[in-house]
């Protein structure tokens, strides 16, 4: 922002007057005005804080930290008087007005600024998304993904954010808060709780998908994205969709009978527990036929588990959810399997060792 004479002037008034907003002049109050303002223009950065709510998670050690930039803890009581400044967190009753302990955890993502005098930097910079982990603050929904995905391909989870804000420590910047919303702020009732060995495998985690997300971005979007759908029929969809980016991702000219080509791969290379080959690949033949049935106008039919147990569409996705979530693990977190899922050879000696 443009810093000039008047917005100076206003900055100092404001602190000198009493309770009843009269004129109540004190020169201490002045001069320790005065000096946020020196330390102001004496400082070569600043810094932009942004916070992620996320109620219901509950981590055995804190801080948790992810990178330089980012860091899962408790908020502060500051931190959490903002966001219930703007609604982003939201006492559960209005006739009891306390936001829970449990509600004040989340991710803090703190950035440095240089301070530059001049021109407003218009080389488009703030449009850059940068990449998973490190991104600027002026994509606020960009952090909020990447934490969300993150544990979502730890484990199942329905843990959501109510929203970011963010705010810049600087004396013409207080109070200026900027926030956007993803609920209503109220606590969700959800809950997910991580050991000292599940803080190992996310920051492990978190450090593998800063690595190689970018190769698998469009499959991790559609995976993270199937937990914010409100029907299970279009987070079906979005399973298979995330599937068949890894499955299917060496692009063979030969496009004929993908379900069974898919089926036969998942088999070989995507895991869950009590399920075995011949089980994941019934399973991946049944989801691609639902997946087709869904966007061609029709309804899944037939959902089947191991055993040949029928199945709701909501107890099919809890199976398919750990299968895509095995695969895209294995394809980020080991450069051996990721960076030869688009090699035809690499299926064929799974599939002919």
């Amino acid at each position: 922002m443009r810093v000039e004479a008047d917005t100076v002037f206003r900055s100092l008034l404001w602190p000198q007057v009493d309770e009843n907003l009269q004129p109540a002049f004190s020169e201490p109050g002045f001069e320790a005005r005065w000096s946020e303002f020196v330390r102001l223009f004496e400082a070569e950065s600043f810094t932009t804080t942004s916070v992620v709510p996320l109620p219901g998670l509950a981590l055995s050690e804190t801080p948790l930290v992810l990178n330089e930039f980012l860091v899962l803890d408790h908020l502060t009581e500051h931190e959490i008087t903002r966001c219930a400044t703007v609604g982003i967190l939201r006492p559960l009753s209005l006739s009891f007005p306390m936001i829970e302990a449990d509600t004040g955890v989340g991710l803090r993502h703190k950035v440095v600024h240089p301070k530059t005098i001049g021109g407003i930097n218009n080389d488009g910079t703030a449009n850059d998304e940068g990449t998973f982990g490190r991104r600027s603050n002026m994509q606020p929904h960009l952090i909020v993904a990447d934490i969300l995905l993150a544990l979502r391909l730890l484990k199942s989870t329905t843990v959501r954010t109510p929203g970011i804000v963010q705010w810049t420590d600087s004396p013409l910047h207080e109070g200026e808060l900027h926030w956007q919303s993803f609920g209503t702020g109220f606590h969700f009732f959800t809950s997910l709780s991580l050991d000292s060995s599940e803080n190992l495998i996310l920051r492990s985690l978190w450090q593998a998908l800063e690595a190689r997300a970018h190769q698998f971005r469009f499959g991790l979007d559609r995976f993270s994205q199937a937990f914010d759908r409100p029907n299970q029929i279009d987070r079906l969809v979005d399973f298979v969709i995330a599937a068949e980016s890894i499955l299917l991702s060496d692009n063979q000219p030969d496009r004929g009978e993908l379900s069974f080509r898919a089926a036969m791969r998942a088999s070989k290379l995507l895991t869950a527990e009590g399920y075995s080959e011949r089980d994941v690949f019934r399973l991946m033949r049944k989801a691609y036929d639902a997946r087709s049935r869904i966007v061609h106008g029709g309804a899944p039919k037939d959902l089947e588990l191991k055993g040949d147990t029928p199945a709701s569409v909501t107890e099919f996705n809890g199976v398919l959810e750990q299968l895509v979530r095995d695969g895209l693990r294995k394809a980020v977190e080991n450069p051996e399997v990721g960076n030869r899922l688009n090699k035809p050879d690499y299926w064929e000696g799974l599939l002919f060792p």
